[in-house]
């Protein structure tokens, strides 16, 4: 994140300099908070985007795995590094699902309002399906309990890598079958709508 930040910083001439150092100066408040127990410094990051930005269910499976992770099973850095890959292939398949180009994904390109909107949308459908495949029943509401408690029953690193590699199968399974269009579909692939009608048809 301090690369693409830095990045950024170069790329701006000295008048956008000038205007974002002023904005800085101007509309940004900073408060640092400091604890001693690292799962409260989680707790406090979910309770302050909270209310802000509303957090997608994505944002808190992502902060309560790490949490999970790295405060309470107190994870390597190699086993870390495998589940923050599972969570990134996540997002990844999330955003192209809400129209984002892979391309823009590798550069970290910012996303446009519409693909925000999207994504906000195709993020509640995709863990709502998730949470529905692993119960059998699709809930109204308790998801956010219900992630709390699948990543707090997991107990070591194999489990909690599982479940974040379940999403990411669930997400890129949702992106590869059920999001793209018909069109862009191979006629030999099972949901697709063009073959179903010809096999009914015989």
């Amino acid at each position: 994140a301090s690369e693409e930040f830095n990045q950024r910083l170069h790329d701006l001439s000295v008048d956008e300099l000038l205007a974002f150092t002023n904005t800085l100066l101007d509309k940004v408040v900073l408060s640092v908070i400091i604890t001693d127990e690292q799962s409260m410094a989680y707790q406090m990051f979910q309770t302050a985007n909270a209310r802000g930005t509303p957090l997608t269910s994505l944002d808190l499976f992502r902060s309560t795995v790490v949490k999970r992770a790295e405060a309470e099973l107190k994870l390597s850095e190699e086993e870390m590094k495998g589940i923050m890959q599972q969570l990134d292939l996540t997002e990844t398949w999330v955003g192209m699902s809400a129209g984002q180009d892979v391309t823009d994904i590798i550069n970290a390109k910012p996303m446009n309002e519409k693909v925000t909107k999207a994504m906000e949308k195709i993020t509640k459908k995709i863990i709502e399906s998730w949470v529905g495949c692993r119960t059998g029943e699709i809930l109204s509401s308790g998801l956010i309990a219900y992630i709390t408690k699948e990543i707090n029953d997991c107990h070591d690193f194999k489990t909690l890598k599982t479940l974040v590699k379940d999403l990411q199968q669930h997400s890129w399974t949702w992106y590869s079958y059920i999001q793209i269009t018909p069109q862009k579909r191979s006629r030999l692939m099972p949901f697709q709508p063009i073959f179903n009608i010809v096999k009914e048809q015989w």
